[in-house]
């Protein structure tokens, strides 16, 4: 929707805003009320979810319905819809927990790719607070250096020589122990702390790869992984440059990865 606002203008958006409330009311059953709290959330209450039709029902007939382009000034615009689910009394009886925990099934949703429906658990609610505390904590791991890269070797099946290596980056917390990647790295892409521990990570790879070479293991490239707020960051390969002249390190020592989804 953003998108359609910035390119095609807010008179569009609007029109295209009007148009999504009135498909939506069409395919709401007659007990069911319709809210827009703002921006391009709506909001649907259901009384009796256990009846015909079933809120699964709605939540169907709504992505059928929305799959169509909508003709607005000209443009067929194609948008998809995002729905996070909390019922009472299951999810709580207060309007005000139901809207919270509304939004964090909304959240799941668009984590798992959006145009996907997802219904609240608790489980949904202790994933969101792990990641507040991670968040918390990695805001400080570099200062307390927290961080170390472990190396995993490439080796010639011929020779049995050691070809390449690939730095990996491993946080070790005192609160939370070590943490895998997996429930880190993400938090640090969504929060834009990627961006200073990346270069973290690309600092010491040089540093350690130029200790190898002390210690005559040489020949041998080290990889980096690099992340997407790292490629669209306008300063990386002025950085690159300047970490490689610092520790004299030739251009083809070094090789930047980046992951199937980065690319996609």
């Amino acid at each position: 929707f953003k998108l359609i606002n910035d390119t095609l203008g807010h008179l569009v958006g609007d029109h295209l805003l009007r148009a999504l409330a009135d498909r939506i009311r069409s395919n709401l059953p007659a007990r069911a009320e319709l809210f827009r709290p703002g921006s391009d959330e709506f909001l649907l209450l259901v009384p009796e979810p256990s009846a015909h039709p079933s809120v699964r029902d709605i939540i169907r007939q709504l992505q059928e319905s929305l799959a169509a382009p909508f003709e607005i000034e000209h443009h067929a615009l194609s948008v998809t819809v995002s729905i996070g689910v909390a019922s009472s009394p299951d999810n709580g009886s207060e309007l005000s927990t139901l809207l919270k925990h509304t939004d964090i099934a909304l959240q799941a949703a668009k984590q798992t790719g959006r145009n996907h429906a997802c219904f609240f658990t608790p489980d949904l609610l202790a994933r969101l607070n792990e990641q507040v505390r991670i968040e918390t904590l990695l805001r400080g791991a570099l200062d307390r250096n927290e961080f170390h890269l472990v190396y995993q070797p490439q080796i010639d099946i011929a020779s049995g020589r050691v070809i390449g290596a690939e730095a990996l980056l491993r946080w070790e917390n005192d609160a939370l122990g070590k943490v895998p990647p997996d429930r880190f790295i993400p938090v640090a892409e969504d929060t834009g702390l990627i961006i200073p521990i990346g270069a973290w990570v690309l600092r010491q790879a040089i540093i350690e790869w130029r200790r190898w070479q002390e210690c005559g293991l040489v020949n041998v490239p080290v990889s980096v992984n690099l992340s997407a707020a790292q490629l669209r960051h306008a300063e990386l390969l002025e950085a690159i440059r300047d970490l490689c002249l610092e520790e004299s390190m030739p251009p083809e020592s070094l090789e930047l990865e980046v992951t199937e989804s980065i690319l996609m």
